[in-house]
């Protein structure tokens, strides 16, 4: 017997409603069409839809160009904010917010001054955070064990 309504009911998100996708349509305004449909692997008429807010639908199709113009403008997003020396949030739509406060002119907070973040910084699997030297400290303990549990992955192929 149900006694919550908790139990009861499910509820969908929209998608098409969401945060992170209002994020991602603002990134793919700022960038050239082109490079958009070179970095998603999609169609230009693709990106011109979702520049426009028009890419809607739960189609199959729909659905996956949605998720590689989400996965290009994260990717992008964050190669941006690394080779400016900032360091890149992990959740999606902060690094989003991020980016575009960058591109407005408005600077985010920049890294521990003992922090080293360069484009050679390796990208810590587990988190998708960088790697980062600590000044002469070394590592943290936490850096330590992704980096062994890494490893231990490499060594098993995956």
């Amino acid at each position: 017997m149900v006694t919550e309504i908790d139990h009861a009911l499910t509820e969908y998100h929209d998608p098409e409603q969401g945060t992170l996708w209002q994020l991602v349509v603002r990134v793919l305004r700022e960038l050239p069409v082109q490079q958009a449909v070179a970095g998603a692997e999609v169609s230009e008429r693709t990106v011109k839809q979702a520049r426009a807010g028009k890419l809607t639908g739960k189609t199959a199709r729909t659905v996956e160009a949605r998720s590689k113009l989400t996965d290009y403008t994260v990717k992008h997003a964050r190669s941006q904010l690394r080779t400016a020396g900032i360091r890149p949030p992990i959740d999606h739509e902060a690094l989003l917010a991020t980016y575009l406060e960058r591109l407005n002119g408005s600077e985010p907070t920049p890294p521990d001054r003992d922090t080293q973040i360069t484009t050679e910084t390796p990208i810590c699997p587990g988190c998708d955070q960088p790697i980062v030297k600590r000044g002469r400290r070394g590592p943290t303990p936490a850096l330590r064990q992704v980096s062994q549990a890494s490893n231990a992955l490499r060594a098993n192929g995956c």
